[in-house]
């Protein structure tokens, strides 16, 4: 949440007009283009109900609550950072607005599964090894 005030202040103290449209392309929409408003609202909602569990003495001693807290500040950071920087970094553009295609998402799926089979693979060695030593 820090930086990204930080990162709005940057952009809005520098008054450079392309810096200024990338921002509120994100959160309030240019030119009848608002696909990542939503977004980019429910991450700054997760971030801040986050940090407001966090802050707070009573819900952060509690586990249960501040698990679901860093879920939630994760979740958020994110949406941000892959949505916002990413996809919003290509965009308001000349050309077009930066949608997926069919084959775009079924590739970043198999790098996903990819990952997650190796990760498989590498936690069941792990194991495995622990085990052993024990």
């Amino acid at each position: 949440m820090f930086f990204f005030l930080c990162e709005v202040f940057v952009v809005f103290y520098s008054n450079i007009p392309e810096h200024m449209d990338h921002l509120k392309y994100l959160f309030v929409g240019l030119h009848g283009k608002t696909a990542y408003v939503p977004w980019m609202w429910a991450s700054f909602s997760l971030m801040a109900v986050g940090i407001i569990l966090t802050v707070t003495p009573i819900t952060r001693k509690n586990e249960g609550v501040l698990a679901v807290a860093c879920t939630v500040i994760f979740l958020g950071t994110w949406i941000d950072k892959g949505l916002g920087m990413i996809a919003g970094g290509f965009t308001p553009s000349p050309l077009h607005h930066v949608i997926p295609t069919l084959p775009e998402i079924i590739i970043a799926l198999a790098v996903w599964a990819t990952g997650f089979f190796i990760l498989t693979v590498l936690f069941k060695i792990a194991v495995g090894v622990k085990e052993e030593v024990q």
